[in-house]
């Protein structure tokens, strides 16, 4: 029934403001909360620093696991948006809801899913980064649609990752 009760809030301002009190998100221990109770489970974590609340969410967790591990590492909770109508259901509760922000878990590197006014300082100085860079460029080679982006990272996060933006992947 979960995606008619999606589909409804969706499409009818005044069934989303009557089913906010029923629709539930479920994480990955399979647990089930209303929007609002899952915004208060996660608020004192998962707080950026422009005070928005952030859930950060996996379209498969098989698939995605490596990225939910390390989120994990910092006592992120994941919700599990899997099915085809969740895309536009997230949009719809990012419109209504003030301050309540939706990022995929392989949007970006763990440390950056939720940002916070941190700056890490990298280990590598400028000469050691442009060798870094220029390998990968190498490796790639005419391939310019990707964005060589290197970023200090906690001695726990993996040393190179792939991610799309959460913005550049729901433009798609």
């Amino acid at each position: 029934i979960g995606p008619i009760v999606k589909y409804g809030m969706i499409t009818d301002d005044k069934f989303y403001k009557r089913a906010t009190d029923f629709a539930l998100i479920k994480n990955l221990d399979s647990n089930y909360s209303t929007i609002e109770a899952y915004k208060e489970k996660i608020k004192d974590n998962q707080t950026d620093k422009d005070e928005n609340v952030i859930v950060i969410y996996t379209t498969n967790p098989e698939d995605q696991h490596g990225y939910i591990e390390q989120a994990k590492e910092y006592n992120y909770d994941v919700a599990v948006f899997d099915h085809i109508i969740d895309n536009h259901f997230i949009q719809a509760i990012e419109t209504k809801e003030q301050k309540f922000q939706f990022v995929r878990v392989d949007s970006d590197i763990p440390s950056n899913l939720v940002k916070k006014d941190e700056d890490k300082e990298s280990v590598l100085n400028e000469k050691e980064q442009e060798s870094v860079k220029k390998c990968f460029e190498d490796i790639l080679g005419e391939e310019k649609k990707n964005k060589i982006e290197l970023k200090a990272l906690s001695p726990n996060e993996n040393p190179v990752m792939i991610v799309q933006a959460e913005f550049m992947r729901r433009f798609q």
